[in-house]
């Protein structure tokens, strides 16, 4: 007990000292100040995040600073029902809270601009959101990466651009200029009238081609003076003056437009040059609708009165087939001869331009009747219940032509030795036999040049610098192909030449010695092929040749179906054939299979036409056709 007194006493002197403090008034004695109040948080006043937002920036939260983006606009709408869109954007979200959760659908991300791809990137990591009230507006705040990052959204509507009429529409650029000196001189290289082009519109958007590359822009104006905002460019190599119009645009300072003479100088350098400009109608590609752009079977001639329909008689081969191409040319077959051309259309209304007066020599009634009613032609239509038929009204909209969707008739039978990787070796002339090389680039030697024609009538197409695509209809040695994806930037003569001779495709030859005839222009020119395995392919290793028996064979999540070893039986043999025993897998229409290994440099296989991912380890083959989109998936064990 005598060792808790002094605790004792401690805490009756501290009590006594607390209640003497609390009870005294000397006023020398300072009062004991009150504890600090917390700094409540702010709380939003709306916390839905529903509505139509737009993206300000990039933000940190622990510089409170913001990369603030003033080059596009990046919408953003949270739907009610849970869906969210945007540019490039489209997926769904969940609430909860504060809590966000984002869910996006898959995009082919190489194709959008840097901007894009990191916008993306951060809504799929984003955590929490709030909604905060400025002063005119709300702010929305979506935090990623544990909180230290967010993006700033903004529910206040972009600014109003308004550019004036007469200087919308497309122009053209024609010369740089210099006031020092007075010069004037065009763009080079200025071979295509696409390149040097801007498209300004009423929205103050702009759309516009360097020498090289495409890009987008806002436009801001204030009486003279002009503002150019560029979006992100592709990142091919610029050629000739291409960096030099884009850094003029960069530095545009105010624009002089005279209505009379239809030109447009756009200044930059302070003012003491200009890019000059003039009005580009004959440029304006005119807008297709995309069910166009598909091949076309003739079926008979209509009548609008009474609705009638005289059916013409069936024919074997492309006769009365009409492509329609995406680039605004045609091509058809009357009963005797070819015609093509270019056409317009503006909403419902369609002409049909020939490259020449067409012919009526030779053709019987039908195709008498056919060519002078498509040189009518003034509006199209679809049928009322369905977009795979076509109607080409004509004679004042009395009478009209009646088409079918024929993208997927397979015309008759060819020999199967077209299904094959080819190269370019030869221009020819059929009148002297003279052949002539491409010309190409060194470092494009490998794969220029080529084309592959595929089981399913696809086509994989390598001009002189670029990769297109397409499809091919034949019959017996007629031959029709259609290039319907790609670019032709930056392509050489004899690219252009390669390209222009495979649209104008007639018919096809194998040679006796292994090589390939296109013929093109009513047979006075050529193509001469050679089979490409002969010369790009990669030999195939040794351990890929011999039997393989099929294990197994799986497609997507289902799984995987087991075979007994030896019931079905592929052989690789070294001059490129392939021997196949039981089921025809490979969709096969004849014994004579081939395959190509590597045909474009890429790690895959090409059997029937068909490109397989492969893996060859030890006695296990494995084969994939399109397994992105769970296609088959076939494995393999060597047999010895």
């Amino acid at each position: 007990m005598k060792t808790n007194t002094p605790l004792h006493g401690l805490l009756a002197l501290l009590l006594f000292a607390f209640v003497w403090a609390a009870c005294n008034n000397d006023p020398d004695i300072p009062p004991r100040p009150n504890p600090p109040t917390p700094t409540p948080t702010p709380t939003p006043t709306n916390t839905s995040i529903e509505g139509q937002w737009r993206l300000v920036g990039f933000g940190d939260t622990a510089t409170y600073g913001v990369d603030r983006i003033d080059t596009a606009d990046y919408p953003l709408a949270f739907r009610p029902d849970g869906q969210l869109l945007g540019r490039d954007i489209s997926g769904h979200y969940s609430v909860k809270d504060t809590t966000l959760r984002l869910t996006l659908t898959d995009a082919d991300e190489k194709a959008l601009p840097t901007l894009t791809r990191r916008l993306r990137d951060a809504l799929r990591r984003v955590e929490g959101f709030r909604v905060e009230p400025d002063v005119t507006n709300r702010m929305l705040r979506l935090y990623y990466a544990e909180g230290r990052r967010y993006l700033l959204f903004t529910d206040e509507p972009l600014p109003a651009r308004t550019v004036p009429v007469p200087l919308t529409g497309r122009w053209k650029l024609i010369a740089f200029g210099n006031d020092a000196d007075g010069s004037e001189r065009p763009p080079k290289p200025n071979y295509h009238t696409l390149q040097y082009v801007l498209t300004l519109y009423l929205d103050g958007s702009l759309s516009g081609t360097s020498a090289t590359n495409s890009f987008s822009a806002q436009v801001t104006l204030h009486a003279d003076s002009l503002r150019f905002a560029m979006g992100d460019l592709t990142t091919a190599p610029e050629e000739g003056d291409g960096n030099l119009f884009i850094e003029a645009l960069r530095h545009a300072v105010r624009y002089e437009l005279n209505t009379s003479t239809k030109r447009l100088k756009i200044r930059y350098a302070d003012g003491r040059r200009y890019l000059l400009f003039r009005t580009a109608p004959d440029l304006e590609k005119p807008r297709i609708s995309s069910l166009l752009l598909r091949q076309w079977q003739f079926v008979g001639f209509g009548r609008t009165a009474d609705g009638s329909l005289t059916k013409i008689p069936s024919r074997s081969g492309d006769y009365f087939r009409l492509f329609l191409r995406g680039n605004g040319t045609w091509t058809t077959r009357a009963t005797t001869h070819p015609l093509r051309g270019t056409f317009h259309t503006d909403g419902q209304y369609l002409t049909f331009n020939p490259e020449s007066v067409p012919s009526l020599s030779g053709e019987d009634a039908v195709g008498q009747r056919y060519i002078n009613a498509l040189r009518q032609v003034s509006r199209f239509a679809f049928a009322p219940d369905s977009n795979d038929e076509l109607l080409l009204y004509y004679a004042d909209g009395r009478e009209y032509l009646l088409f079918r969707d024929a993208t997927h008739i397979t015309l008759g039978s060819f020999t199967n030795r077209l299904i094959n990787v080819w190269k370019l070796v030869a221009f020819g002339r059929t009148a002297n036999s003279s052949e002539r090389p491409p010309e190409t680039l060194d470092f494009h030697q490998p794969t220029a040049f080529m084309i592959e024609f595929t089981s399913d009538f696809k086509l994989i197409i390598a001009s002189s610098t670029n990769r297109l695509s397409g499809y091919f209809i034949a019959n017996g040695n007629d031959l029709r192909i259609t290039c319907t994806g790609g670019t032709k930037v930056n392509e050489m003569p004899d690219g252009h030449k390669y390209l222009d001779a495979l649209d104008r495709t007639e018919r096809f030859e194998l040679t006796t010695d292994g090589r390939l005839k296109i013929y093109y222009n009513e047979g006075l020119d050529y193509l001469l092929f050679r089979a490409a395995p002969e010369l790009i392919a990669t030999p195939p290793p040794a351990a890929l040749l011999g039997r393989w028996t099929l294990a197994t064979h799986g497609r997507g999540l289902l799984g995987p179906v087991k075979y007994p070893r030896g019931q079905h039986v592929l052989t690789f043999l070294a001059d490129g054939r392939l021997e196949v025993e039981g089921l025809q897998f490979f969709f096969s229409k004849s014994d004579d299979l081939r395959y190509v290994f590597c045909p474009w440099g890429e790690p895959k296989i090409s059997i029937g036409g068909r490109h397989y991912d492969y893996r060859l380890e030890g006695d296990q083959l494995q084969l994939a056709y399109k397994p992105e989109l769970d296609g088959s998936t076939y494995l393999f064990e060597k047999m010895r």
